[in-house]
């Protein structure tokens, strides 16, 4: 989900591609070089945003989510639907020429399906390949971002997310099922020019991730959670006032998981962003 602060009733819309390629095998902090299995998450994203005033803003991210799975022995499995959609409010507490502080809440719904069948063997899908989570979750977010003095253009950023999972009351052929709560920090920075008429807005992140375990029908899964850490260098686009493009990439430089455990590989995302 994007942070950013929204004039009044201004609305934008963001449209997001997102393709996770999940093909490295890690037991604690150690790589397995084998090609049992890989795994891809294809989402796209739709995210609307509009401004209430210039200090209050209310999102709305509804994503479309496709996985899949293949094994050595070419067995593949997969399911394509909506996933969860997210509810969230952001409020701008301090906003000045240099600083600007935004904290934010919501909810993320089970909208999402989680008893998805194979088409081929009639099978329930197993947790990892649902688009869905079946459950309430709870999000919190703050973002600190501060502006040079000497180049106005240039920024940057810190920001945290916590998304606090509940529980999945029937979930891919399980009684109850909660995935594991996580926290999130990005650090990252930021500057502008103009080249042949475009604004173009390069950033590099670092995001830090931690995920507690899942626990499965009272059962800590003990092959689940773990912290990861990426750079993700990107840019923005903005061909005219009210269009946008984004590119971005993540590449991991630190894993250590908990047991067994596919990661990973990268990530790739673009989009287009519209402001109105």
């Amino acid at each position: 989900m994007r942070v950013s602060s929204i004039d009044t009733k201004q609305w934008s819309v963001a449209i997001i591609a997102d393709h996770n390629y999940i093909g490295d095998l890690f037991i604690e902090d150690e790589e397995i070089q084998e090609d049992l299995i890989i795994r891809a998450t294809n989402t796209i994203l739709l995210q609307t945003n509009y401004g209430i005033t210039n200090n209050l803003s209310v999102s709305v991210v509804l994503p479309y989510v496709g996985k899949w799975e293949k094994t050595s022995n070419s067995l593949r499995s997969g399911s394509s639907a909506i996933g969860d959609i997210s509810f969230l409010v952001q409020y701008s507490i301090l906003t000045n020429k240099s600083f600007s502080i935004i904290l934010g809440s919501g909810m993320k719904f089970p909208t999402g399906g989680t008893q998805l069948k194979n088409k081929e063997t009639g099978i329930i899908i197993q947790p990892s390949l649902q688009p869905g989570s079946g459950s309430n979750d709870f999000l919190f977010l703050t973002q600190v971002q501060y502006t040079f003095p000497f180049r106005k253009s240039l920024a940057i950023a810190q920001s945290f997310s916590y998304q606090l999972t509940g529980t999945s009351a029937v979930f891919a052929g399980h009684s109850s099922f909660k995935f594991g709560n996580e926290l999130q920090s990005f650090t990252s920075i930021a500057d502008q020019f103009v080249w042949l008429d475009k604004v173009f807005t390069p950033s590099v992140s670092l995001r830090v991730s931690h995920r507690t375990t899942n626990v499965i029908e009272t059962i800590e899964d003990i092959n689940s959670g773990g912290t990861w850490g990426y750079i993700s260098p990107g840019t923005i686009v903005q061909l005219n006032p009210v269009f946008g493009l984004l590119i971005q990439a993540d590449i991991p430089i630190y894993r250590k998981i908990n047991g067994f455990q596919l990661v990973p590989s990268y990530v790739i995302r673009g989009g287009v962003l519209i402001s109105i």
